[in-house]
């Protein structure tokens, strides 16, 4: 035997194959218990693992579709990837959040599903500002918004001029009900190009 505790080779032609057998199967679980306990010092990286492994599952679910769109049942996922079905609803919560660019469906019970969708963050933005946009806004807050889009790269600094001069003669122009009509159009033929 050497100082660590492994085989010396030197000796084998004068041990048994049984007591080979034997010393190789001891040495297996003596590795198994080390990596165990490696396992158990890391602490929460374990459950972070898991975690990752659900986001990194649901992730290639999701680019193989066309659509952006995945529809996936938890119990599924849990078998998978061996895991509780409470640990998918914390990924869920914490990793495909709107502010990541997702938006989560999730119905619970025997026919219980999940459906997500990738939204491009951008898409997400042009749908905030249509969404703060009334009859009421002054002309300042539509000026901002495309000041941010051109800020942000979602649109040129030529497209930000043009879009500026469109919504200066819009106010001076339309009725309120028409301007917004207009801006709102503008918007979203931004976003359908973006």
């Amino acid at each position: 035997m050497c100082e660590d505790g492994g085989l010396n080779l030197s000796v084998l032609p004068q041990i048994p194959s049984v007591a080979v057998h034997i010393w190789q199967f001891f040495s297996a679980v003596r590795a198994g218990r080390q990596f165990f306990l490696s396992v158990l010092r890391q602490g929460d990286t374990m459950s972070s693992n898991i975690a990752d492994l659900i986001e990194e599952y649901i992730l290639r679910q999701l680019a193989a579709q066309q659509d952006g769109k995945v529809e996936l049942r938890r119990t599924e996922i849990a078998d998978k990837i061996s895991c509780a079905p409470s640990q998918i609803s914390y990924v869920l919560n914490t990793r495909f959040t709107q502010e990541k660019g997702f938006t989560v469906e999730s119905r619970r019970g025997l026919g219980g599903f999940i459906r997500i969708v990738q939204v491009p963050l951008q898409n997400l933005v042009y749908q905030d500002m249509l969404e703060k946009l009334t009859e009421e806004s002054e002309p300042e807050l539509v000026q901002s918004m495309v000041r941010y889009l051109a800020q942000h790269g979602m649109i040129s600094t030529r497209e930000a001029a043009l879009v500026m001069q469109s919504v200066t003669t819009a106010y001076e122009k339309l009725e309120p009900k028409d301007r917004l009509k207009f801006i709102r159009s503008l918007l979203l033929t931004l976003e359908k190009f973006s």
